[in-house]
């Protein structure tokens, strides 16, 4: 098996029906990907560590999704260099609701992976340390405005 390419992140295992969706995109393209579960909330230095290795792992992009909040891909962002395509869920009061919620949410689930499958050839090493280089000059100007 090869190395995986593309994370697929979700805040919960709730979340897992809907981005097994990627998944089975991404297995379309022949493409290799890891699935985890994390939480903004609940584990925010575990998502952060999970954010800043995710390159060291060889990954290259991250789709990331959460049932009923829009923080997971922020903070993922915020610790990473990588793509990071969010999804944000919705969590229905009904059943009903759910099950029809739950194929549109996975045919969007589906399309982040397309997307993933687009932008893969734009992923370069040199392009993330372009942006690795910003964000620290970006900080240390936040810093020096701070004082």
């Amino acid at each position: 098996m090869s190395k995986p390419i593309v994370s697929i992140v979700m805040g919960s295992d709730s979340d897992l029906e809907i981005m097994r969706e990627a998944g089975k995109a991404l297995d379309e393209f022949g493409i290799a990907y890891e699935m985890d579960v994390t939480s903004a909330h609940r584990s925010p230095d575990r998502t952060a560590d999970y954010a800043r290795k995710a390159a060291q792992r060889g990954v290259r992009v991250i789709i990331a999704g959460a049932g009923g909040a829009a923080h997971l891909a922020g903070v993922i962002a915020a610790h990473t260099t990588l793509p990071v395509i969010g999804r944000r869920g919705h969590r229905e009061e009904t059943q009903s609701a759910q099950r029809k919620t739950r194929a549109r949410r996975g045919r969007e689930i589906e399309k982040a992976a397309i997307v993933t499958g687009a932008v893969m050839p734009f992923c370069s090493t040199q392009s993330r340390s372009q942006l690795q280089g910003f964000q620290i000059r970006a900080e240390l100007l936040a810093q020096i405005g701070a004082l």
